[in-house]
């Protein structure tokens, strides 16, 4: 499990790389959508309006949550209950996995390939929403703690890792945003987004910001963590119906200076 160091370590590297960082990284980003309506996986560009193409068609299904793969290659989608693996060139299956667990929503931490996932609570009941970690290859979850904060019942629909503060973010189809503490499970709310259908949030590495994509208005929001005051950024109207966000990750080059850069901050504060 991660530390409040490591997390620190790496706020600072990514701060340090973004701080040196060419003209043309700052303000851009690739990201992939999930169509839930016409089941295909899309690549665009933040900035680029209505600029997504199409990577491949998926199997016809509920798709639903998207998170970064542990490398560029993949990135990770839940079908239903079922994790699965696709390829960012053409959308193939690459692995599927049935958890032991059911959920629908999904992050990764890409710097510590950590997988994680949230349930829903039902009022009324014990059953309460919790934070996972899973294992992407045989599907074991391990249990952090519960979200409480009150999530319990509301319906989340959108799930992204924030390496600046080291918490998850969560989005619910009631356009709440709530922070998770990833050590503890534990949910606070930030506030309301006014968004319709936020059906999935990622941070982009190429600006430091959270994006949400609103199925309502075809369209990505950044978002403020501290209040959750949304702003609008790139549309994808193209993309009737989308349920999923994942930003591409940093090529193996960019990654070893963002893991330089948090060697260097670690030196220096001691």
């Amino acid at each position: 499990m991660q530390t409040t160091n490591s997390r620190a370590v790496r706020a600072l590297a990514a701060a340090a790389l973004l701080s040196t960082a060419p003209a043309t990284l700052a303000g851009l980003g690739d990201f992939f959508l999930l169509n839930n309506s016409s089941a295909g996986l899309y690549r665009g560009q933040v900035g680029v309006d209505n600029g997504e193409g199409l990577l491949g068609p998926l199997p016809i299904g509920s798709w639903y949550d998207l998170a970064p793969g542990f490398d560029p290659s993949a990135v990770f989608a839940m079908r239903g209950h079922t994790l699965v693996s696709l390829s960012t060139t053409d959308a193939a299956q690459i692995t599927s996995v049935s958890p032991d667990r059911e959920f629908i929503n999904i992050a990764t931490d890409t710097a510590t390939s950590t997988l994680y996932a949230v349930t829903s609570g039902v009022p009324g009941t014990s059953q309460f929403g919790e934070l996972l970690t899973v294992d992407p290859v045989t599907g074991q979850t391990t249990t952090i703690g519960q979200l409480g904060g009150g999530t319990d019942g509301l319906p989340l629909v959108g799930l992204g890792f924030d390496p600046f503060s080291g918490n998850l973010f969560l989005t619910t189809e009631t356009g709440a945003l709530f922070s998770i503490n990833a050590n503890s499970g534990a949910a606070t709310f930030v506030g309301a987004t006014g968004l319709s259908h936020p059906y999935d949030i990622d941070y982009n590495p190429a600006d430091g910001n959270l994006y949400i994509s609103d199925a309502g208005t075809g369209q990505l929001f950044t978002v403020d963590r501290t209040d959750a005051s949304v702003f609008p950024s790139t549309l994808h109207s193209g993309v009737s119906l989308s349920t999923g966000l994942a930003f591409a990750i940093p090529t193996p080059g960019t990654a070893g200076l963002l893991a330089l850069a948090g060697l260097g901050a670690a030196r220096r504060r001691r």
